[in-house]
C-alpha cells in the first residue's frame, strides 16, 4: 500500500517510468555519518547525529514502506530506526544497491580533475603572453 491508496486512482502505464525525487537539500554524504563508529555509540557529537538523522530520513522516505506519518519515529531516533530496518530487511528489497549507487554519484562529484601539462602551460598567463608574441610575429 502507499500513503494515498484510498484517495487516488492508479492505472497501469503503457511505458515503464523511473520515479525521480527532487530535494532542495542534497542527501548527506554517508562518509559524514561516521559509519565506522560502534552501532548506537553515544559519544558522537551533535553535528554527526544531525547528519545521521537527516540521511536516515531521506533513505527511509525512499526505501521504507510506510502508510502514515506515525510509522516514522521522532527525528532524533531515525538513524537507529533506519539501521534496524536495514538489518531486519524492512527496506525495499534492492535498497542496498540503490543506496550504493546514490553514494557513487556523490563520490564522483568529489573527484578533482587535474589539468595536463599542456593545459597548465597554455593557461598560464606568462605562456599566453609568449604565444601572443609568437602569433604576432
Amino acid at each position: 500500500m502507499y500513503p494515498g491508496h484510498e484517495f487516488a486512482c492508479v492505472e497501469k502505464l503503457k511505458k515503464c517510468k523511473v520515479p525521480m525525487l527532487y530535494y532542495n537539500d542534497k542527501i548527506p554524504d554517508v562518509e559524514l555519518c561516521k559509519l565506522g563508529n560502534e552501532f548506537r555509540e553515544n559519544n558522537i557529537n551533535a553535528n554527526t547525529t544531525n547528519i545521521q538523522n537527516e540521511y536516515a530520513t531521506k533513505m527511509l522516505l525512499l526505501f521504507f514502506l510506510f502508510q502514515d506519518k506515525i510509522d516514522f519515529p521522532n527525528i532524533k531516533d531515525r538513524w537507529i530506526f533506519f539501521q534496524d530496518c536495514s538489518k531486519n530487511g524492512l527496506l525495499y528489497w534492492d535498497s542496498e544497491r540503490l543506496i550504493q549507487n546514490i553514494q557513487g554519484v556523490e563520490n564522483s562529484k568529489k573527484i578533482v580533475t587535474v589539468n595536463n601539462d599542456l593545459t597548465n602551460k597554455t593557461e598560464n598567463p606568462i605562456y599566453q603572453q609568449i604565444l601572443l608574441w609568437i602569433m604576432m610575429m
